[in-house]
């Protein structure tokens, strides 16, 4: 029998909430072997990644390299201010890889 892997919560997201109580995420993993990004959406009854798995191959677009990341979310349809947290959160990730080096 296979394991179901539930998804941690990102290491890294980027969180729009409206006034109806929706919410849309953006999230990048840093695993071992690259970064995966995915995106949940939801309303306040659900926690964001709770219908994620590492099982399913069509959850998560990766591995990819810092510089896939980016051109993965930005070719997502965001609105200017969903476009504003995903890049306060692509400078997080780029703070945090500079600090690797």
């Amino acid at each position: 029998m296979e394991t179901n892997w539930k998804v941690d919560y990102p290491t890294y997201s980027a969180t729009y909430w409206t006034e109806d109580y929706e919410w849309s995420e953006v999230g990048v993993w840093v695993r071992p072997d690259g970064y995966y990004v995915s995106t949940d959406s939801g309303c306040s009854c659900y926690s964001p990644w709770e219908s994620h798995s590492w099982n399913d191959p069509d959850a998560f677009t990766g591995p990819l390299t810092f510089e896939q990341v980016v051109e993965c979310v930005y070719d997502l349809e965001l609105d200017d201010d969903r476009r504003s947290e995903v890049g306060t959160m692509l400078l997080a990730i780029e703070d945090h890889e500079g600090k690797d080096d």
